[in-house]
């Protein structure tokens, strides 16, 4: 057995083994002995711990305080509130929610609550002989007019029936008024009205069985809705103030279409913030390039600073013109770039953080309430959308997307 090098017993000296394998007369004894003595030695160096903290806990024994887990849910609120404040901040069609509920069966009832929303309206004399008042409304018992009303001139040498749908003029050029009832239009009014994102066939197994009479009187009021906010936009008394973002959004062109559609939009942080839209000009650009961006001339064209308080804040995305135009307006501006992949910035304590994310949770929304039918076209490759966003004619339908207030929250809440 090789000698322990090095090492001796403490006991009695030898190097064949240590104290604790010593066989001695005495060695357990003078093993506890010199075991207490150095317990002793450890507590009088030791540090007296003051605090409460974990480290205390551990001193006396006890386990430490586990850590209270925070919800996702709470840390989003406490990101929200120190991004854009302690308001919530929803997109422009939170409140269109539900199914649309139930719908009257009776045509009568149900163009009395069109008449009282303001979708139908009565006119005094006949549209034909323009000297007989119109009776009714009365119903019909030919074929195919099951379901409609119609109004009675009063003129013996007239007597015309008028669909009383016909004489509405939203709905003017439609054609299809006879599978189109009252019930069912009051039907396609509750589903868009009430849904976040409306679309045909949402309303075609309630309202109606034929899917074009829905998609057209959807486009009606699609296009009602458009002139609302459009006619908002162009206020100029309408102020932005607070925090503002600014940013211009080009939409997803399809493959037949030669130029992007460029939309510059600001809108307020927090919960019912405003938010104003408009078109930028046109610019030409190579094929399969990335959409041109915002300059100074086409930034001064929309009018964007004109609609900003004073007092405001500007965030932008990078682009080089907001800056220029928010210094020569004399405004507190602030941005983040997002080619360096760069969407928020702190901007020290007590003042909300730079960036656009809820101008580009706008866009989505936007994206998402245009239908798709944008990017149709036929077997000539010509665009079959003539009333939807991408026609020239029509191309404010985007503003159908704003709160316009054309449904106003008291018809949201009758309907």
């Amino acid at each position: 057995m090789p000698l322990n090098k090095g090492k001796s017993c403490r006991l009695c000296g030898s190097t064949k083994h240590t104290l604790a394998t010593c066989c001695c007369r005495g060695a357990p004894e003078f093993r506890k002995l010199l075991k207490a003595n150095q317990c002793k030695a450890k507590s009088k160096q030791s540090r007296t711990c003051r605090g409460t903290g974990t480290a205390a806990a551990r001193k006396r024994g006890a386990k430490p305080a586990k850590k209270v887990a925070v919800s996702s849910r709470k840390r989003q609120a406490i990101a929200r509130a120190n991004y854009s404040g302690d308001k919530k901040t929803f997109d422009q069609r939170h409140d269109r929610q539900g199914s649309g509920g139930s719908v009257c069966s009776k045509p009568e009832k149900a163009l009395e609550e069109l008449q009282s929303l303001g979708f139908v309206n009565r006119p005094g004399l006949c549209s034909s002989c323009g000297v007989g008042q119109l009776l009714g409304p009365v119903p019909r018992h030919d074929a195919g007019s099951e379901g409609s009303l119609y109004y009675r001139c009063s003129n013996w040498e007239c007597k015309k029936y008028t669909n009383c749908l016909s004489l509405q003029t939203w709905l003017c050029g439609l054609g299809r008024f006879g599978l189109l009832t009252p019930v069912r239009l009051l039907g396609i009014i509750k589903v868009y009205a009430t849904r976040k994102y409306p679309r045909p066939q949402n309303a075609w197994p309630l309202a109606c069985e034929n899917y074009k009479v829905v998609r057209l009187v959807m486009d009606r009021l699609r296009h009602l809705e458009a002139e609302a906010g459009l006619r908002m936009c162009k206020e100029e008394s309408w102020k932005l103030r607070g925090s503002v973002e600014a940013d211009v959004h080009p939409r997803e062109k399809p493959k037949h279409l030669l130029l992007y559609w460029r939309w510059g939009g600001l809108v307020e942080r927090g919960q019912g913030g405003k938010i104003v839209l408009a078109e930028l000009p046109h610019k030409l650009v190579s094929p399969d390039a990335r959409p041109p961006v915002e300059s100074n001339s086409e930034i001064e064209a929309c009018a964007f600073m004109s609609r900003i308080h004073g007092s405001a804040t500007v965030f932008a995305d990078g682009a080089r013109s907001w800056r220029a135009h928010a210094k020569a307006k004399r405004l507190k501006f602030s941005q983040v770039n997002h080619s360096k992949m760069q969407f928020t910035k702190p901007r020290g304590p007590r003042r909300k953080a730079a960036g656009t994310q809820v101008l580009d949770r706008q866009w989505k929304s936007l994206k998402q309430y245009v239908p798709c039918e944008v990017a149709n076209k036929n077997a000539q490759n010509q665009c079959t959308s003539p009333n939807l966003l991408y026609n020239v004619r029509n191309k404010n339908l985007t503003y159908c997307w704003l709160p316009s207030g054309f449904f106003s929250a008291d018809l949201r809440m009758d309907l």
